[in-house]
């Protein structure tokens, strides 16, 4: 069989989470890092496809020495038992998506609290906060994720004030981000 098509089935029993074909293909000489036809290892397909043992598996037989790699695969952790994996093997938390978000971005972006705690109590580095976040979702909903980001309560007026400028400015997302920085700003400076 040629090693194209090796590479596609090492792929697809990560995909699939088949663990003993993966291991059969490995010992049949498949390379860890081989890619599939769009460019992606089989790493990021089990954790993606949310395979805990399989990620496991792939990260002890090669993949731990690869940071960024397993930065990427940490964007695509979709549970928090995911990210508590990836996390002890050290991933390169600067790694973006082709959005230029890191992976902490979008645990905030989607309001997973429970994956960006287990991230923050790993100790690994924490990448400025990207304020391409503020773009195509409510402020209101930001101004919240940044609150429990930062364990900072927001006063209830400051909260109201910015709800009054979406309310009146809908569709001025210049004025909602300056309003959202001013009050971020005021929150910091009294905590």
């Amino acid at each position: 069989m040629n090693q194209s098509i090796l590479n596609e089935n090492f792929n697809f029993a990560a995909r699939m989470g088949d663990l003993a074909e993966v291991i059969n293909l490995l010992d049949g000489g498949v390379d860890i890092l081989a890619r599939d036809d769009v460019g992606w290892y089989a790493l990021w397909h089990a954790v993606e496809n949310g395979h805990e043992q399989m990620a496991e598996y792939l990260l002890e037989q090669g993949f731990k020495d690869f940071p960024e790699l397993v930065g990427f695969a940490l964007i695509l952790a979709a549970t928090p038992a995911m990210v508590k994996l990836l996390v002890r093997y050290n991933p390169d938390c600067y790694v973006t998506n082709d959005f230029g978000m890191t992976a902490r971005d979008l645990m905030v972006n989607c309001g997973e609290y429970e994956s960006i705690a287990i991230y923050d109590e790993s100790g690994l580095p924490k990448p400025p906060l990207n304020l391409k976040l503020l773009r195509g979702i409510k402020r209101r909903c930001c101004l919240d994720r940044w609150s429990a980001l930062m364990g900072i309560a927001v006063p209830a007026e400051l909260r109201h004030r910015l709800d009054r400028l979406i309310q009146d400015y809908p569709y001025d997302l210049k004025k909602h981000k300056r309003e959202f920085l001013k009050i971020t700003d005021e929150v910091s400076k009294s905590a």
